[in-house]
């Protein structure tokens, strides 16, 4: 089964952030049947979390802390790694393709593990890089939901690459 790994703020997660986490993870789910990974927190992660979930899908939570069941509710599965921010590496690693929502320094060490990786990385409202991996839009004056069916197309279209 292929798995997506959605990424971004916890905390930090502006509104538009997290309706769209919510949105993309329920329709991946929906549409192309992916398993979502996230970093097991709040914001991004969480929203995402809720979306695979009222979709019926399978949502992973990979947590920082060593308490098992450590992840915002409503993950899944948690997986406890005790291993801090490397745990990103475990994240990314785990993933087909990675979406980034949003902006954080975590968010960004995420990307750069992914792209080092060779994975492709698709990236709504995050910081402007210059790599042929990262594919980049911005919702910026516009309603950050009429991307969904833009960033589902392209991940389908991804995941069928060789």
């Amino acid at each position: 089964m292929q798995c997506i790994a959605f990424i971004g703020p916890g905390d930090e997660a502006t509104i538009n952030n997290i309706a769209l986490a919510e949105q993309l993870a329920a329709a991946v789910v929906r549409e192309l049947n992916l398993v979502v990974i996230t970093g097991g927190l709040g914001g991004v992660m969480a929203a995402a979390a809720k979306g695979a979930r009222r979709s019926g899908g399978l949502a992973i939570g990979i947590i920082p802390g060593d308490m098992p069941g450590g992840a915002s509710e409503p993950h899944s599965l948690t997986v406890a790694t005790g291993m801090g921010e490397a745990r990103n590496a475990i994240i990314v690693n785990s993933a087909d393709v990675v979406l980034a929502i949003g902006r954080s320094w975590g968010t960004l060490s995420e990307v750069a593990l992914a792209r080092r990786a060779g994975k492709p990385v698709l990236q709504i409202d995050g910081q402007r890089l210059d790599d042929e991996g990262v594919t980049s839009w911005e919702t910026t004056g516009r309603n950050s939901l009429a991307v969904v069916d833009t960033v589902l197309t392209h991940i389908a279209t991804t995941l069928s690459r060789p």
